[in-house]
């Protein structure tokens, strides 16, 4: 699964989003500020739609972001 994940000056996540793959083209993501915007490809066997996205529990959606972290 891709994802982008937006992160603030230290690094730390502030956003992540999942691009919808049927969607035609290129995005185009412009951050101002300092943040950086990272593209990563993840397994979704490891960290899950639905816990990524917060829809099964702030517990899991936490698992899941600390997955991320390790993997950037």
């Amino acid at each position: 699964m891709k994802l982008l994940v937006l992160c603030d000056s230290a690094g730390n996540i502030q956003s992540v989003a999942v691009p919808n793959p049927e969607l035609p083209g290129k995005l185009q993501l412009e951050v101002e500020g300092g943040p950086t915007a990272r593209e990563l490809e993840v397994d979704e066997r490891e960290i899950g739609r639905e816990d990524l996205l917060g829809q099964k529990g702030a517990k899991a959606q936490g698992r899941a972001l600390q997955k991320l972290r390790e993997l950037m």
